[in-house]
């Protein structure tokens, strides 16, 4: 599971490893690099993105952190710990808050995060909430929060299907949910365009993407799905 993030570069500065550097950032950046020192080939540098404590996020921060660091033979579990502990922030933090940088603690550490964040069901929890507050759109002619709504859905639904939980067992529930987040001509427009008695969310879907595809090729030049969905984005952070 991959989730797209904004990274930003800051200031490197030496971590004291003789096998590394890792540039330490500011407490409200989202990011850390980290790379291979003096002695070594010079490969590109791997940029963390922190964690603040949304389960969506929680399967890729670990599987970067574990790849990036974890798994590095050449660093110390107090060094381990101090990584990790520099890419948490918010509830993430909070949750570890407390515990002192030793090497015995890097174990708990993981063990905390794994169980109040990584737990299956408290992701799956996340992504069907994700569902129920994606955000209505209102007016009929807004391609962009249509495409976006589209977009969220389909997200969320290919993350629970990854996770086990299949459309069959929530898919007649969230057709209706779907429906009253669209504007009522659209809702016209999707029902003309299902030709079955009894709908399904694969249906829905369907007939959602083919009318916002036929909507974008009458749309403005530079009104497209992606930036559509990247304008949602930075709207929704600037209202956090």
């Amino acid at each position: 599971m991959q989730i797209d993030e904004t990274l930003n570069a800051v200031e490197v500065e030496n971590s004291g490893h003789t096998d590394k550097s890792i540039s330490r950032y500011p407490s409200n950046s989202n990011s850390f690099t980290k790379g291979l020192g003096a002695g070594r080939a010079k490969l590109p540098k791997i940029t963390l993105k922190k964690f603040y404590g949304d389960p969506i996020s929680f399967t890729p921060f670990w599987d970067s952190f574990r790849r990036a660091v974890d798994d590095n033979p050449g660093l110390s579990d107090v060094d381990k710990f101090n990584d990790l502990r520099n890419l948490l922030e918010g509830s993430a933090a909070g949750a570890i808050r407390g515990l002192p940088l030793t090497a015995e603690n890097i174990g708990a550490t993981k063990g905390i995060l794994k169980k109040r964040f990584g737990q299956p069901q408290i992701i799956i929890n996340a992504h069907t909430e994700g569902l129920v507050k994606a955000a209505e759109v209102t007016v009929d002619n807004d391609l962009k929060r249509l495409c976006l709504l589209y977009d969220r859905i389909e997200a969320h639904v290919r993350a629970l299907q990854a996770l086990g939980v299949h459309c069959e067992s929530y898919g007649k529930l969230l057709v209706l949910l779907l429906l009253e987040k669209v504007p009522p001509n659209m809702r016209l427009i999707i029902s003309k365009a299902i030709d079955q008695h009894e709908w399904d969310l694969d249906v829905l879907l369907k007939a959602f993407d083919s009318e916002i595809e036929s909507r974008e090729l009458c749309a403005p030049i530079g009104t497209n799905r992606s930036d559509s969905f990247t304008q949602g984005e930075t709207t929704l952070k600037s209202n956090k």
